[in-house]
């Protein structure tokens, strides 16, 4: 992973028209959750995922693509008892591009997903009525990157996977106090310290 050298910018985009998902690749080993985000991603630009609204983060200069977080609204559960959360947000999709995956880039301070993750979050809460709405996500079991990413901002375990072919279901509760990166990267710093010591 490179080191950051310039600033990192965040905006919103339209996929079907904005240049900069043009050659989005969050990896090439082929594993199941690289290929689902190269799926959604080209729903995502084609049209076909017209619910979501994609959060990019750039790195300016250059103007590198460093990721992307959609979000987009619950409109269904397989569980009935879980319809009273149609239409809350839900992360449909965050990925890293390829070059910025890894361990933090920015020294001692928070990962790269965890700012996109913080973007994502306050832009949905900043659409939000009445304060910061319940928010979901579905992550793979075997990603554990990801499981880590979601529960170090207050995402719990809602449905466990039924099989290894279905995601995990996570919820954030309602009116959670946003993280910040500082926060993040003082508990970063703390554990590793805790670690070693």
């Amino acid at each position: 992973m490179p080191n950051l050298e310039g600033s990192l910018r965040c905006r919103t985009i339209d996929p079907t028209t904005d240049g900069v998902l043009n050659g989005f690749c969050c990896g090439k080993r082929g594993d199941g959750a690289e290929r689902e985000v190269h799926r959604i991603v080209g729903e995502l630009r084609t049209g076909k995922r017209p619910m979501a609204e994609v959060r990019v983060m750039e790195e300016v200069p250059p103007g590198s693509l460093v990721g992307l977080a959609a979000v987009g609204e619950i409109v269904q559960f397989p569980n009935p008892r879980l319809g009273r959360f149609i239409g809350c947000p839900h992360i449909t999709v965050i990925a890293l591009s390829e070059g910025y995956r890894g361990s933090d880039s920015r020294g001692d301070g928070p990962h790269l997903g965890d700012l996109l993750l913080i973007d994502a979050l306050s832009h949905t809460k900043a659409k939000g009525r009445g304060g910061m709405q319940w928010v979901f996500a579905y992550v793979a079991q075997a990603n554990k990157p990801s499981r880590d990413l979601f529960q170090r901002h207050g995402f719990e375990l809602l449905v466990p996977a039924e099989n290894p072919h279905v995601d995990n279901l996570y919820r954030r509760p309602k009116n959670l106090a946003l993280r910040t990166a500082a926060m993040i990267a003082t508990d970063e710093r703390t554990h590793a310290a805790m670690r070693s010591g």
